[in-house]
């Protein structure tokens, strides 16, 4: 009897330790990384786009304070109809924060200022152009916010299922599935535009201010979806409780001393 619960328990334990090592080793594969800004604007650029389409991309701003903690990027927004506020974007490296499948695409955003636009909305875009190919996504509008909602800093993410976004028109060939671009990108970012029956037309692509405003961009990036950090303490509670067991087990098999 003894040794079947000894048995028992051994094989408890090495099972709680191979849970461990799986969720160690899935997070390690899948490599989610928020950008927080601190240190300076993380290769982002920010664009502005006129009537014609002709977009203009400058290294984005970066400030070391006012941030959702300390740094973040920002640009202004105006009321020049050749200059409208487009895009916070970083296009470079594939897959710099993961493979986005089955993920939460993040941010935080905060406006100083109305932007008015007729109806402007912050959507979050996943792209890859390989120089002469575009397969661009971008979230659906359920998915996108009004920024004059985000006077403070405001939280927004959306979850990475190809329900959640849409194929960008004429900026899709429509080459690659929702998945392989997830898998492969190398321009994401946010966008500003108006509904999605007019991401096709420049007259709505864009941010206009007529007071002049400010929008900010802190904590960009992947987490993910799953609560892994609750189910690893979950887990090491229980790896614990079997090790007490496991002593104290030992020190009732301990033989007693009579005089």
């Amino acid at each position: 009897m003894e040794d079947s619960m000894k048995t028992k328990g051994l094989a408890a334990f090495v099972a709680v330790v191979m849970v461990l090592m799986i969720l160690s080793v899935s997070g390690m594969a899948n490599a989610y990384f928020i950008e927080t800004f601190d240190g300076n604007n993380a290769l982002f650029t920010t664009t502005t786009i006129n009537s014609s389409g002709t977009q203009t991309e400058v290294s984005a701003p970066w400030s070391s304070t006012g941030g959702n903690l300390n740094g973040n990027i920002y640009a202004t927004v105006n009321n020049d109809s050749a200059a409208k506020r487009y895009a916070f974007a970083n296009y470079q490296a594939s897959n710099v924060f993961g493979d986005l499948n089955g993920a939460n695409l993040t941010t935080s955003f905060k406006t100083e200022g109305v932007i008015t636009s007729s109806s402007p909305l912050v959507r979050f875009y996943v792209g890859r152009y390989d120089g002469t190919t575009y397969n661009y996504f971008v979230s659906q509008d359920a998915f996108s916010w009004d920024p004059n909602n985000d006077g403070a800093w405001t939280n927004h993410s959306v979850f990475v299922a190809a329900a959640n976004f849409l194929a960008w028109p004429n900026q899709n060939a429509g080459n690659l599935t929702f998945a392989q671009v997830m898998s492969t990108y190398n321009d994401i970012g946010l966008v500003f535009a108006d509904g999605a029956n007019n991401l096709n037309n420049n007259n709505y692509l864009g941010f206009s201010s007529l007071n002049g405003a400010t929008v900010r961009v802190d904590n960009f990036g992947s987490a993910s979806a799953v609560p892994v950090p609750g189910t690893l303490l979950l887990l090491s509670s229980g790896l614990v409780g079997i090790v007490f067991w496991k002593k104290r087990s030992h020190e009732d098999e301990q033989p007693s001393t009579t005089s």
